[in-house]
């Protein structure tokens, strides 16, 4: 069961939270591991939940500036949700290709008259 307990500054993921991301999104397993994550109590549907924003600290000017909850925000957040008492977590990717890398080029179809041209036979 996974619900985080109340503690102050970044923190590394828990395995539940590392395993999430690393299937669903497909962080890769090694970069997984210098992700830290900061939370704060809340309730959604009327149920105790932790919300939880997961983020780079190597794309931070200064690590030392988050310690907070609130400050994380623009390229360093990566994703972020809530983690149910049940241990349920539900998370958003916030990536802006970051750690997907440069999406793939589109090649355009050849135009009628241009390309492969194969005979009917």
């Amino acid at each position: 069961m996974l619900f985080l307990h109340k503690t102050t500054g970044p923190k590394a993921l828990p395995p539940a939270l590392r395993g999430e991301i690393v299937s669903r999104f497909y962080v890769d397993a090694e970069r997984s591991l210098e992700l830290r994550y900061l939370d704060r109590e809340g309730h959604y549907a009327g149920q105790p939940v932790r919300y939880v924003r997961i983020f780079d600290p190597g794309l931070v000017n200064d690590p030392n500036a988050i310690q907070r909850y609130e400050d994380i925000s623009g390229p360093c957040l990566l994703f972020e949700g809530r983690i149910a008492k049940s241990g349920a977590a539900k998370l958003r990717d916030r990536r802006m290709g970051i750690l997907l890398g440069p999406k793939p080029r589109l090649q355009r179809a050849p135009e009628a008259g241009q390309g492969p041209h194969t005979d009917p036979a």
